[in-house]
């Protein structure tokens, strides 16, 4: 019996929104007629846009054991292998797929995903044979999942070509270094639009060759000029002012949030409405840690879309030698503080560092840029070591030697608020080096120490004192190759999310 005028019915009521109605239809032609391939695979498509994934895929599975050539049920499939990261699994679909219809994106898309599977050879053949074919139909007009609205065959290739991604900030930080280099890893093209210094001018011993082309910005209208070459612009704060402007280009926007500025300085009205604008306005949000984001709705009511992306180190800058302990040598305790000394409020904790040298406990300090003032303050205290700045690079090598990893804020000529928010590169470099941490006692290393027991806070240094036993503890009792964590090992979340915001965006 011909059961297409139900299966159009049942269509058209999805279509318009009616999911109940058209998944009783749908299962009423099932349950007549089992063999049903199309009712199969529309009943499947229901469960994957309702988050049922598993059953989903056995209706798909279904529709394809029922008639092995039917290419909507193969295509549905391969899409969600894919998203549920099964790449082998979603290969093996496509090339059915393709030996059935061949499609010149799809050979490309094959050969992108051997790629990252690391499989060279099938890369290279699909990568050889998407050139000479061409589909008999555009393939941005055919529809091949008829319960998706507006959804054809390029969404298969936006989940797993690379992106062409445009870094915005004014000098590259850090966390922009290590976040281009672990998504050009995973084969993505990131470029670096920037107003005062490039890479190399801000960090001795990092290339510019760490984008795939840094461009200095000459106007605001020159990067809207130069954004619609790229599938998002993924601007870096501080300031704001650059996400704002990114907002009238051609692309989707990522704000990433690392500090909120406007809680640091409350006096300047300017910093809040940038900031505010930047985290409301953008396509999507990126934050340092929980606490941010939430402070960020507190403030600003923001909705949408974001995530959470720690200051995590990158792979390339793991040590593989471990030093011996200085501790061991002398049999003193050994704390190393990495980071700037000084400058703002928040900053000027020489008296810790002091007063810990008076207790015999040794102070290893390596800034991020070498002051002659400083040198010569600590240099009237033996226990205090005062190193020029070192390559990060080197920098968790360097740190292996010691016992501890120390992370102070002057909280009382500090703003607390904003320092609750942030959480500093230096916990995970410490981590990395296999040191237990002990830091001020901010909301945010709290949060985190609450779910990776890692270390402790201290208010005082008298109380840095009492809990030395408990950081000896915590040292010997902690598998820290456990607690490494790299961008490379969690870049795919930042992916995932990119993936996420292109297919929602709208101009």
């Amino acid at each position: 019996m011909d059961y297409s005028t139900e299966i159009k019915n049942g269509e058209k009521l999805y279509s318009d929104g009616n999911v109940d109605q058209a998944k009783t239809i749908f299962e009423s032609v099932i349950e007549k007629q089992p063999s049903n391939y199309m009712a199969l695979n529309n009943l499947g498509v229901i469960y994957y846009n309702e988050g049922d994934i598993a059953t989903a895929e056995q209706y798909f599975l279904k529709a394809i054991a029922t008639n092995e050539d039917y290419t909507d049920a193969i295509l549905n499939l391969a899409l969600l292998f894919i998203e549920s990261s099964k790449i082998e699994k979603a290969c093996l679909c496509l090339e059915k797929y393709t030996s059935i219809n061949p499609n010149e994106n799809l050979f490309k898309t094959l050969s992108q995903l051997y790629s990252g599977l690391g499989n060279q050879t099938k890369a290279k053949q699909y990568s050889e044979i998407s050139k000479g074919t061409k589909s008999e139909t555009e393939v941005e007009n055919k529809v091949c999942y008829p319960l998706k609205k507006n959804y054809s065959h390029r969404d298969i290739d936006l989940l797993s070509h690379p992106l062409d991604i445009l870094f915005v900030q004014d000098s590259p930080c850090i966390r922009n270094y290590k976040m281009a280099t672990a998504l050009r890893s995973r084969g993505h093209s990131v470029s670096l639009a920037y107003t005062i210094k490039r890479l190399s001018e801000s960090y001795s011993g990092l290339s510019d060759e760490t984008y795939d082309e840094c461009i200095q910005l000459t106007s605001y209208r020159n990067l809207w000029e130069i954004s619609k070459n790229y599938d998002l612009v993924h601007c870096h704060n501080e300031p704001d002012n650059l996400t704002v402007a990114a907002l009238a280009g051609d692309a989707p926007v990522i704000h990433d949030t690392h500090d909120l500025i406007s809680l640091r300085d409350t006096h300047n009205p300017d910093l809040s409405y940038f900031e505010g604008i930047a985290n409301r306005a953008a396509a999507g949000r990126v934050y340092s840690t929980p606490y941010q984001r939430d402070e960020a709705k507190t403030l600003y009511g923001v909705n949408g879309p974001s995530l959470i992306f720690y200051n995590f180190v990158s792979e390339s800058d793991l040590s593989e030698i471990y030093l011996p302990k200085l501790s061991v040598k002398d049999g003193e305790v050994h704390i190393v503080y990495e980071g700037g000394v000084g400058g703002s409020a928040h900053r000027d904790f020489n008296d810790i560092f002091i007063q810990l040298a008076y207790e015999n406990i040794h102070i290893h300090v390596y800034p991020n840029a070498f002051c002659i003032e400083h040198e010569q303050i600590f240099s009237k205290f033996p226990r205090i070591h005062y190193y020029k700045p070192v390559s990060p690079k080197k920098i968790i090598e360097k740190m292996t030697q010691y016992d501890f990893g120390i992370i102070p804020f002057n909280i009382q000529n500090g703003n607390k608020r904003f320092l609750d928010s942030t959480i500093a590169n230096k916990l995970f470099e410490y981590l990395a080096a296999g040191l237990p941490v002990i830091t001020s006692p901010l909301k945010s290393y709290m949060e985190f120490f609450s779910n990776n027991p890692v270390g402790l806070v201290f208010y005082s240094g008298d109380d840095i004192l009492k809990k030395m036993t408990q950081l000896s503890e915590i040292s010997r009792k902690t598998d820290f190759s456990k607690q490494i964590f790299t961008y490379e090992r969690e870049i795919e979340k930042l992916e995932k999310f990119y993936r996420k915001i292109l297919k929602s965006y709208k101009k």
